[in-house]
Formats: structure tokens, sequence, C-alpha cells
């Protein structure tokens, strides 16, 4: 592990899902695009896709420099739904490649965090935090669309994957919240309110809030940490 921490940034240019709206394949390929130019300024981007699309031979992706590119197979299990095979490709990242960082911040890689300046200081920070997450304690979820890990520590839960299955509302977020639980994995939630922009691809809403939402988002944010550093009480 030479490189001490990484930004992973999922992809799936091509859906193989039942479970997409925003399915515009050239869309999708600037919005990686874009996302992977912002992210890059910060650390080493590990943009990993499993699509069908030629990624590799894809010049706009491969002249950016300060990112490896990882290119994985078609899922077998579309039918599960995104969530199983975002986290599938990431266990196989874990067992493949030989540039793993030390720890690293997931990202839905479509999405663009406004505030990733202030995000990314919290992680670097938090050498002894070994994981940052959003987790609702009310709804017994825990968000995967971003967190901040130490790569040993995620091993011990990266087969969480295999219980997800969107049809039966088996969610990423759920899966991964009872595992944690069981486990008795330690984390807490960010001490800033991510700003999103971007698209859904499960429902095609766009993520952005506004910025007199954000703030009030981020001021009942800091009233939650009075309370719990752990869990999402109020949203």
């Amino acid at each position: 592990m030479s490189i001490d921490i990484g930004i992973i940034l999922t992809g799936t240019i091509v859906p193989n899902s039942t479970f997409v709206v925003h399915s515009d394949i050239d869309k999708r390929r600037l919005e990686y695009l874009e996302a992977i130019k912002f992210y890059k300024k910060f650390a080493p981007v590990y943009f990993l896709e499993n699509s069908s699309y030629p990624l590799l031979s894809d010049p706009d992706f491969n002249d950016i420099k300060g990112v490896f590119l990882r290119k994985f197979p078609v899922s077998q299990y579309y039918n599960r739904g995104k969530g199983y095979q975002e986290f599938e490709m990431i266990k196989r990242w874990l067992e493949t490649d030989s540039d793993i960082p030390r720890r690293f911040i997931k990202i839905t890689g479509r999405y663009r965090i406004l505030n990733f300046k202030d995000m990314f200081d919290e992680c670097m920070r938090s050498q002894s935090n070994h994981f940052l997450i959003d987790r609702f304690l009310k709804d017994s979820k825990a968000l995967t669309q971003l967190f901040y890990v130490h790569t040993d520590y995620y091993r011990a839960l990266s087969d969480f994957y295999l219980d997800c299955n969107d049809e039966n509302g088996d969610w990423a977020e759920f899966v991964l919240h009872k595992k944690m639980l069981a486990l008795q994995v330690n984390s807490m939630i960010f001490r800033h309110e991510p700003f999103f922009a971007g698209r859904s691809g499960s429902t095609g809403a766009n993520l952005y809030d506004g910025s007199v939402k954000h703030f009030v988002k981020s001021m009942v944010r800091k009233i939650n940490r009075c309370l719990s550093k752990k869990y999402i009480l109020f949203h």
C-alpha cells in the first residue's frame, strides 16, 4: 500500500440493471469524465467500471493524468440490482489490484460533491477514525454513495453485497447497515453535510439541494453531532 489515500469512483457507463432510469449512455459517459476531472485534484482516483463500454480504448479517459482505470467484466447478477454490482466490483478490485491505497474515499462515480474540499480535509485528519459514513438510526441504513474507510477495516465487510437484492428491497444501504451491526463495526457520521450535484441513476431525480437548503441541513447536522456522532437522528 504505497498510496496513503485514494478516491474510488464506481462507474457503469452502459447500465446493466433493471432498476435504472437515467440510462443515456452519452450523458453518463460525460458525467463520469467530469467527476474524474473534479476529484483528481485532491488525490489519486481509481475509476472502477463494469459495463460493456470499451473504457480502455476511449482516449478521453486514458488521457487524464493521475487516474487509475480499472475495467471489470459485466456482472452475471444484474438482476440483483446496482448495489450488488457496485460492491461486487469493489470486492474484485481489492482482490486483484496491486496498488491499493491504505485508506480510501468511495463515491458513486457520477456524483460531484461541491464542498468536497471540506469533506476531503476531514478524511485526511481522520487517521484514528477508521470509518466515516452517514448512518440513519430510525431508517436502519448506511448511505453507500459516500464513505471513508481504512482499507483493511473495510475488508471484513466487503462481502456484504452478497445479500443485496433490489427486487426484494434488500438495498445496499440496508444490507450494509445490518452487516455493520452484526460485526459491531464502529463508525462516525461526517462532520460536514455533503453537497451533492448530479442525477440519480435509480430515479433520475436531481440531487442538488440549493445553497439555502444545504445551509439548513448543515446546521441540523451540527445539532445532531452534539447528540450523536454515530447516527443521523434528524433528516
